[in-house]
């Protein structure tokens, strides 16, 4: 990981939150997230030409929205969904952050330079997903016991 996106994570950790900073989701501003995120959404697709879905259902996550094109191999199969994508962006409940990622490989097929600039022209921070592969060893005593990445950290469910 790079010493400046080590600072970046490190400044919007949080010692007792999990899934949002202090665990207070009555302060989270959801309302202006989901407004910005509908608004990249368009702008995506107005600008970028990408039509990506939103997922609407997180739960139990460290992040707030993700935006995806599926991979037509997603399935539904003995009431297990198998989501797949092939370009994602996931926006993380702490400071603002996202992070863009494939399941199949194939994120270099899709225009992350103009998406990436894009998002941040929203106040949104990129961290690279690569970088988050890294043990997370922040201030959440608990979530470091738990040997976790920090891509889990700010970036999946918890």
């Amino acid at each position: 990981m790079k010493a400046a996106t080590k600072v970046l994570l490190e400044s919007v950790d949080d010692a007792e939150g999990f899934e949002c900073p202090g665990n207070d989701w009555a302060n989270l501003p959801w309302k202006d997230y989901k407004a910005d995120i509908s608004s990249i959404q368009k702008e995506l697709e107005l600008e970028v030409d990408l039509r990506l879905d939103a997922d609407g259902s997180v739960q139990d996550a460290s992040f707030f929205e993700e935006l995806r094109i599926l991979n037509p191999s997603s399935y539904c199969s003995a009431r297990v969904i198998q989501l797949i994508p092939d370009f994602a962006l996931r926006f993380s409940n702490f400071g603002k952050l996202f992070t863009m990622y494939s399941d199949t490989g194939s994120l270099l097929a899709f225009p992350v330079e103009q998406v990436r600039l894009l998002v941040e022209g929203h106040g949104w921070r990129y961290v690279a997903a690569e970088e988050l592969t890294s043990p997370y060893d922040g201030k959440n005593a608990a979530l470091r016991n738990a040997k976790i990445s920090w891509w889990i950290r700010f970036f999946d469910y918890i």
